[in-house]
């Protein structure tokens, strides 16, 4: 036999070989954990809070259910509230069906029916927000999203798509097809 035919042959045995290793090896489908993505620690009914360096309570965070991962060090919540108390602005209550939690905490996903309450105070009347979606960065009482969202107080109606919000300022900033509706109390009902 001839080298030629020798080291065709090779080659095709060698391209059939990883032909059929293909074809069996097991592979992962979606939605499948993946090897090492186990949970690292886990809570029921989970309260954290965060103070300030003068010792002043900044930050409660509520969840029913906590998931972290050492893999990627990130932290599902499930039904999480977070409680953001600025000082002497406005103080904000957040919910939502379920969150994602950042490995240095500094980023809150949001996901799901999120519900943003302004507490009423200072000449503030209460106020609610709500999206599918928000990214809310807790150490610097800042919020911002892309989707669709809804701001009801108690005479206005807004609805926007994307905002960007300075929660320990009560500044908020709608983003594009902003559309407000003024619909004043009434003597009666102010009164």
């Amino acid at each position: 036999m001839s080298t030629w035919r020798l080291l065709i042959l090779l080659l095709a045995a060698a391209l059939l070989s990883a032909w059929i290793y293909r074809a069996v090896r097991p592979t992962a489908h979606p939605g499948e954990v993946r090897a090492g993505h186990v949970p690292g620690a886990y809570a029921r009914d989970l309260v954290s809070r965060r103070y300030d360096r003068t010792g002043r309570l900044v930050q409660v965070l509520e969840a029913r259910r906590l998931t972290r991962y050492a893999d990627d060090g990130r932290t599902w919540l499930e039904a999480p509230r977070l409680r953001l108390l600025a000082g002497t602005g406005p103080h904000w209550t957040a919910a939502a069906d379920r969150a994602l939690v950042s490995p240095d905490g500094a980023r809150i996903l949001l996901r799901d029916r999120v519900r943003i309450q302004r507490l009423p105070g200072a000449g503030r009347p209460p106020g609610l927000f709500t999206t599918s979606s928000l990214l809310v960065f807790p150490r610097r009482n800042e919020a911002e999203t892309d989707r669709p969202v809804r701001w009801q107080t108690p005479d206005l109606t807004v609805t926007a798509v994307g905002m960007r919000a300075w929660l320990d300022r009560d500044e908020l900033e709608l983003l594009s097809r902003v559309h407000a509706r003024l619909a004043p109390r009434r003597r009666e009902e102010a009164g």
